[in-house]
């Protein structure tokens, strides 16, 4: 049990949420041939995954195949994958190798780019730290069935390597434990929930994730981020036609009474979380959604605005309608 609850401790330790919130990542900076570059974000582009890491950094480079396989994986469905470094001095750690040998010696494929210490001081502290951003530059939030879904990974993974690594005794209960935890999904999410509330402080409004490998939490993440960004499925102007029974209709206003467009809501009947923008009329439909107590967030707010009381964190399967009041903070 000891090397159990150690292990988990370790995780807590490493795995932790990074502060980045009405931030954006740089993408001008330099090539790995010292010359400025820009990176063009392509019209296909509907989710960034940004990897900030630094040659030395072990796990950082542990980490980029995976990445670099998730990119290849999703690439045709909008996700773009791109890596920020600032450090470029010879590390004995990668045999002295460049930034441009590290990165073709690990078959890295997406971007790259150095930026100045004093940008990714903005951005990171500890390395790996990935974050999500739109086409623009602009840090998404990572929601808390995100990060249930990022723990449980890294809590599976933890597990089978030490089952993997013989540092378990095969004939003792910790084996049969470290198995259960390995195989059980619904023990993984209540270990991952107990993390998420305990002593390291998860900040919920936090945005990056720090020290997560790219297991398979996520590649659920990214897939689930880009079927809910299919045109039809979350964009405003294509709401209209949803019907208002027998789900959910929400209605964004301002302290007058009048629609706000442009509010990011999600609703998460289930594992999958649907995103949406109120529209014109400050309304938001999830007619498709059955009622029930479902997990409901306010992910963004126009710029400009800022909610004037909190909003429910789950629905009321016998009220239909939510309301939304912002106000300016001109």
């Amino acid at each position: 049990m000891k090397k159990v609850l150690t292990a988990v401790l370790i995780l807590v330790l490493v795995f932790v949420i990074g502060t980045a919130s009405a931030m954006n990542v740089p993408l001008k900076g330099y090539g790995t041939d010292g010359n400025e570059k820009e990176i063009i974000v392509p019209e296909s582009c509907r989710l960034i995954l940004v990897d900030l890491w630094q040659p030395w950094c072990y796990y950082c480079r542990e980490s980029m195949p995976g990445l670099n396989a998730l990119y290849e994986k999703y690439k045709d469905q909008g996700l773009l994958v791109i890596g920020l470094y600032s450090d470029t001095a010879a590390s004995p750690q990668t045999g002295n190798m460049t930034p441009a040998e590290l990165l073709d010696s690990l078959g890295v494929t997406y971007p790259d780019l150095m930026i100045t210490e004093e940008e990714m001081a903005r951005l990171a502290t500890s390395f790996p730290t990935a974050y999500f951003a739109d086409r623009e530059g602009n840090i998404l939030p990572v929601t808390y069935d995100e990060k249930v879904t990022l723990m449980m990974s890294s809590v599976e993974a933890q597990m089978r390597e030490m089952l993997e690594s013989g540092i378990v005794d095969r004939d003792s209960g910790d084996h049969a434990m470290v198995i259960m935890i390995a195989e059980n999904e619904a023990i993984r999410r209540e270990i991952a929930g107990g993390l998420l509330a305990g002593d390291c402080a998860y900040e919920m409004e936090t945005d990056g994730v720090i020290g997560a490998m790219p297991e398979a939490g996520w590649d659920r993440v990214i897939g689930e981020r880009l079927q809910d960004s299919v045109p039809g499925n979350d964009i405003a102007d294509q709401q209209e036609d949803r019907p208002e029974e027998p789900g959910y209709t929400v209605t964004v206003t301002d302290e007058d009474g009048n629609p706000v467009a442009g509010a990011a809501v999600q609703l998460c009947p289930g594992p999958l979380c649907i995103r949406r923008k109120s529209n014109e009329d400050g309304k938001v439909y999830f007619g498709d959604v059955e009622p029930g107590v479902h997990e409901f967030h306010l992910l963004d707010v126009p710029e400009g605005y800022e909610p004037v009381s909190a909003v429910p964190e789950k629905t009321d399967p016998d009220e239909r309608s939510i309301l939304i009041v912002l106000k300016k903070t001109d």
